[in-house]
């Protein structure tokens, strides 16, 4: 379900049946029920700056493994919105966002913080997020793409559909790429705001893109319901 890199070049794999798999060096470690971790499949797992594993399950909240190896668990009891967690991210600062069926919620140390409707994002689940070379932050949802700005959300542009956006990306000219649920892969212009639209009718392979990359050759590649897909500059005369 998910694949992170840390800086110092362990890999995490969150797997579909309850487990998350690190590989440091040439050595494999798993973690599992047995851990402490829920019986649930995993949707986001990821190792943050203090050494944390963060595990985003896909009905039983969210679970951190500390340094230590103790569990601590999070779910509607002690702070989240939904017990449906899609996706994590780690803030320049170092905390924690996580992305939940209720909303956006925030992890920072001890403070737990929840940005739902109020904060303007829409009432829908949150699905994924990014975090550009400026240090913006970017959520997609089930009815559209917002970004932070002060202490809440706006829409990242009127020219974008309500649509669910279940993948983000950043290309190295600044331009920002949208996957959807619906409308395909869509290119927002770092320079003039203008869309570009990418769909099955242009040879998208599927109209839903789940999961896109910005590769350091400049290729975007894009995961879809109906396979993979990369896109690159080509020369022309």
């Amino acid at each position: 379900r998910s694949v992170h890199a840390t800086p110092d070049g362990t890999i995490v794999v969150g797997t579909s049946r309850g487990g998350v798999s690190v590989k440091r060096g040439d050595g494999w470690r798993n973690w599992s029920m047995a851990d402490g971790l829920a019986q649930d499949e995993i949707m986001d797992a990821l190792y943050d700056r203090a050494g944390r594993l963060w595990v985003a399950t896909e009905n039983s909240g969210v679970s951190v493994v500390q340094a230590t190896g103790k569990v601590v668990h999070y779910d509607t009891r002690n702070g989240l919105q939904s017990d449906v967690v899609y996706s994590l991210l780690e803030d320049r600062d170092g905390s924690m966002w996580v992305a939940t069926a209720g909303g956006v919620v925030r992890f920072t140390g001890n403070r737990i913080e929840r940005f739902g409707a109020g904060s303007g994002l829409p009432d829908a689940p949150a699905f994924h997020f990014l975090q550009d070379a400026k240090g913006v932050l970017y959520v997609g949802t089930e009815r559209g793409a917002y970004r932070r700005q002060g202490t809440g959300f706006v829409p990242v542009s009127p020219l974008l559909p309500r649509d669910g956006v279940p993948s983000l990306a950043e290309d190295a000219a600044g331009n920002l790429w949208f996957g959807t649920i619906n409308n395909g892969l869509l290119r927002l212009s770092a320079k003039s705001g203008v869309v570009d639209r990418f769909s099955s009718q242009r040879g998208l392979p599927n109209n839903r893109v789940a999961a896109l990359l910005a590769d350091r050759e400049g290729s975007i590649w894009a995961g879809t319901n109906g396979g993979l897909l990369r896109l690159g500059d080509a020369p022309f005369s």
